[in-house]
């Protein structure tokens, strides 16, 4: 008896193995469209997720419209055609009424409209075209700020950045503020922070600081 249900266990749980290995998975053989990151087939037909042949989705950049499963230039030079409406929410529709970013030169505009494109020295900044280039960065929604911010730094017009909790914003760049050989060069290191070598916090190159004794002073980052 014992061994007809050892023997009962194991034939489940080949069952079990087989079917899970049965499973289709996202590929050319199983998909006409496309599969998305989680093995998923997709129609390919969004300008999200175009493709076909079971590819990998991929989404439509700029103001490319995805035209039988494949990212392709608007048709007719982004004009609109009769009958074609705008319901995209936060931004502005493409000429197929799919819904684009709206902080683009070449795809600028705010919600339900048609998008434009932008004249040449132009940016998009709040779904308008305005003069100038941006000298800072560019925020999430086209926006030019200054970039000189830990959580929006940037420089040339360039997307804004983020810096790290122990980073911070320099010049339009994210530097390091652990204090290191490379930004201590004339201090000391004193609990991650970088300070002017002294009596109390004597050290130069980035070292770690020392207490000099009452009857020593630091010279040269060293307590003599």
């Amino acid at each position: 008896m014992r061994r007809l249900l050892v023997l009962f266990g194991v034939v489940a749980a080949l069952t079990v193995v087989l079917s899970s290995a049965c499973q289709p998975t996202c590929s050319a053989n199983t998909c006409d469209g496309c599969c998305d990151d989680t093995g998923t087939c997709l129609s390919g037909l969004s300008r999200l997720a175009c493709g076909e042949g079971g590819a990998s989705c991929r989404a439509c950049g700029g103001t490319d419209v995805c035209l039988s499963q494949a990212c392709s230039a608007a048709p007719d030079g982004g004009v609109v055609d009769a009958g074609v409406t705008c319901h995209c929410g936060s931004s502005c529709c493409l000429a197929d009424g799919t819904c684009a970013p709206g902080n683009l030169p070449e795809a600028c505009g705010g919600q339900s409209q048609f998008c434009q494109a932008c004249s040449p020295g132009q940016r998009c900044e709040n779904a308008t075209c305005v003069a100038g280039a941006c000298a800072g960065c560019v925020d999430a929604v086209g926006t030019c700020v200054g970039g000189k911010v830990a959580d929006a730094c940037g420089t040339g017009g360039a997307l804004c950045v983020a810096c790290l909790t122990t980073e911070s914003c320099s010049g339009g760049q994210c530097v390091s503020t652990t204090c290191t050989a490379q930004n201590c060069s004339s201090g000391c290191c004193s609990n991650g922070a970088c300070v002017t070598s002294n009596a109390s916090h004597c050290g130069l190159g980035g070292a770690t600081c020392s207490i000099c004794s009452t009857t020593q002073s630091c010279t040269g980052g060293r307590c003599l």
